[in-house]
């Protein structure tokens, strides 16, 4: 008789504790590998670096991301062939789909998935799960049907300053120990069936 797979009750507690601050319905998911200080667009992240870098800290309240995003489109439609219509939405997709700096956060619409980017990396951190009301950030819904977007039942969020203000959004963090990590992996791909790649 084969012999059962069993794993630590805390996977459990911790798969609850998501579905219970959720249960209202209407909720976006976000898995991150370890703590960030802000839940912040690649672009952002960006910015912060090359103002920090260039020590002019006290900047980085005053710096509009809305303005330096602005400038994306153009710059790639200088490449494009003439005559082609893609809009805004569509040119920001495919650069975060490509891993380029943009102000749009990945999240999804399955809690399952997210908890799996949350456990995929930085075995020896931390990591977490957020829990966003949807109606409470800006949504851009992904354009164009792609298979990654699909898969990973992909939203994103387009925040004005680069970042999701925890006030304002009052996000919920659930914390998932490094050490459940590699658990929760192969409990995910046992029983949910996630089977991720970064390139699709």
């Amino acid at each position: 008789m084969p012999q059962q797979d069993t794993f630590p009750s805390e996977i459990f507690e911790i798969i609850q504790k998501i579905a219970d601050l959720s249960i209202e319905g209407n909720f976006l998911f976000r898995g991150e590998p370890k703590h960030h200080s802000k839940i912040s667009s690649t672009l952002y992240r960006e910015c912060e670096r090359i103002i920090k870098d260039a020590g002019l800290e006290g900047e980085l309240s005053d710096f509009n991301i809305e303005n330096i995003e602005s400038e994306i489109p153009g710059q790639v439609k200088a490449f494009m062939t003439s005559g082609d219509q893609v809009s805004d939405l569509a040119i920001f997709t495919q650069l975060q789909h490509y891993e380029s700096q943009t102000n749009l956060i990945d999240f999804t619409t399955d809690f399952n998935i997210a908890l799996f980017f949350a456990c995929d990396g930085q075995p020896n951190e931390n990591g977490r799960v957020i829990v966003q009301k949807r109606n409470l950030v800006p949504i851009e819904q992904p354009s164009g049907i792609e298979h990654r977007i699909l898969a990973q039942k992909s939203v994103f969020v387009r925040p004005k300053r680069g970042y999701i203000d925890s006030k304002e959004a009052n996000y919920k963090v659930v914390c998932i120990p490094a050490n459940l990590k590699q658990h929760i992996l192969k409990y995910l791909q046992k029983y949910k069936r996630y089977y991720y790649r970064k390139d699709l």
